[in-house]
């Protein structure tokens, strides 16, 4: 590759510039324990030593559900969005710090636990060992963001730490048994629907289904069964209104996932809360049209943009609280 003069006197001015200002941007991998596991993540600050750089607020982004990485990228998919690194640099250019992890058996990160040992509950006690390790890192002034799923583990974390305040990013409002039940009397044919949703009702009053359609076992099968009727115990309206911090609500209106009825939902459940609406973004924090062949294709695509008012409005809402 051709380098010109242009390109090296814009190096010489940036390295000159970071040296005026003495200020260093720092990208470290982090690892902290949960349970007999070692999870990995990455720290993004900057500040004119590594001391310093602890003094800026810094944000814990929470990942939502499925096998997701760091970046915000599913193992489920042939691509990447990157919505969380971009996400990161965004807010380090606005003076925000943040730390975000790999979930447990994604990435770097280990899982030597079974899925029949899994509850909801453990993805609080991740964020809470995740939480501390910054805090022993001399970080003081941090906040929760999560993502969909995320979001909930953020509220319930937010609970049982002291944290400056949390923010909701695609969020659902809706406890996950209703969700599942909608979703399932829409799209199961009429001789399984009776029959799955009972079982359904079995799994959320307690008891252990051991007989189902063999085509529902990615939802049914025993060994998840505690997991969802941990994950049944919690309604996000529910939870969020028990939080005393600033709370920040972010919604898109092109979620495919999470609708902006959710959105609403929520801010109404924490009435003192900020409630950002950007009608372009999906549910990956991506700029889309109206269309689903878009919408899709920004899941495993990082050139999609973010809204570019997102990293702006939340640095903005970090520093006034």
């Amino acid at each position: 590759m051709k380098t010109t003069f242009t390109s090296l006197l814009g190096i010489f001015l940036s390295v000159h510039f970071c040296l005026a200002q003495n200020v260093i941007r720092i990208e470290d991998e982090l690892s902290f324990i949960w349970k007999k596991d070692t999870l990995y993540g990455t720290l993004l600050s900057k500040g004119k030593t590594e001391k310093k750089a602890t003094k800026l607020p810094v944000v814990l982004l929470i990942p939502g559900s499925g096998p997701t990485d760091r970046d915000g990228n599913s193992q489920l998919l042939p691509g990447t969005n990157d919505s969380f690194k971009i996400l990161a640099d965004s807010l380090l250019n606005h003076g925000i710090a943040t730390f975000r992890y790999d979930k447990m058996g994604v990435g770097k990160s280990q899982f030597s636990g079974t899925e029949a040992d899994l509850r909801f509950e453990d993805n609080v006690e991740i964020a809470t060992s995740a939480i501390e390790t910054l805090k022993n890192l001399g970080y003081k002034n941090i906040y929760i963001a999560g993502h969909s799923q995320g979001s909930l583990i953020g509220m319930l974390t937010a609970q049982q730490n002291k944290v400056k305040g949390f923010i909701s990013m695609e969020g659902s409002a809706i406890n996950a048994y209703k969700l599942l039940q909608e979703q399932l009397e829409k799209n199961l044919p009429e001789p399984m629907r009776k029959s799955t949703l009972e079982k359904m009702d079995s799994i959320k009053n307690g008891y252990t289904v051991t007989k189902y359609n063999p085509m529902l076992a990615s939802l049914l099968r025993e060994s998840l069964q505690p997991y969802l009727r941990s994950y049944f115990s919690y309604t996000p309206t529910e939870e969020i209104a028990k939080l005393e911090i600033p709370i920040l609500i972010i919604q898109g209106g092109q979620d495919l996932q999470t609708t902006a009825k959710e959105g609403e939902m929520l801010k109404d459940a924490a009435p003192n809360a900020e409630y950002q609406f950007f009608e372009n973004m999906n549910h990956v924090l991506k700029m889309v049209d109206e269309s689903e062949e878009q919408n899709k294709a920004a899941y495993t695509d990082p050139d999609f943009p973010l809204p570019k008012e997102l990293a702006l409005e939340i640095a903005n809402w970090i520093k006034a609280n």
